[in-house]
């Protein structure tokens, strides 16, 4: 498979969780679990406020890490399987949890997981473009995929 074709795929495989969870996470907490509007505002501003601390830190730690397979690929095969585990926990609140504080502790926790890993993935695939794609055309050639995708 072509390198550019390749890393356009990464992206919508990375794009769609994504989506999925910004799109859903509302409804599904405050429409079908009854979670309180602000309680559920207050998780997700915990939540922009580590998003804007893992990014830098997270590519921080990618910039120096130092192995065979390169600086980001380690990061995307940890990061891509916690993902997908945190995206399925975040959708599938146990019993236990589904009322009163224990909903909030719980959807918290489950939005920080899959930010923390989605992070990690994302920074380290942004960070593949300029190492991947050395010239103009490359890139040219490597973005129009990826934003058709």
């Amino acid at each position: 498979m072509p390198p550019h074709l390749a890393y356009a795929l990464g992206g919508l495989g990375l794009t769609l969780p994504a989506q999925t969870f910004g799109t859903y996470l509302a409804f599904y907490y405050l429409d079908r679990l009854g979670m309180p509007a602000g309680a559920f505002a207050l998780a997700r501003l915990i939540f922009s406020v580590w998003d804007a601390v893992n990014d830098p830190l997270f590519g921080y730690l990618s910039d120096r890490t130092r192995t065979p397979l390169g600086r980001r690929r380690p990061w995307l095969f940890l990061s891509l399987p916690f993902l997908l585990l945190a995206f399925y926990l975040a959708f599938s609140v146990p019993e236990a949890f589904r009322e009163g504080t224990r909903l909030f502790w719980y959807g918290l926790w489950a939005m920080l997981l899959f930010e923390t890993f989605s992070a990690l993935a994302w920074v380290n695939h942004a960070a593949l473009f300029p190492e991947l794609f050395q010239s103009r055309e490359e890139r040219a050639r490597a973005n129009a995929w990826r934003q058709g995708f």
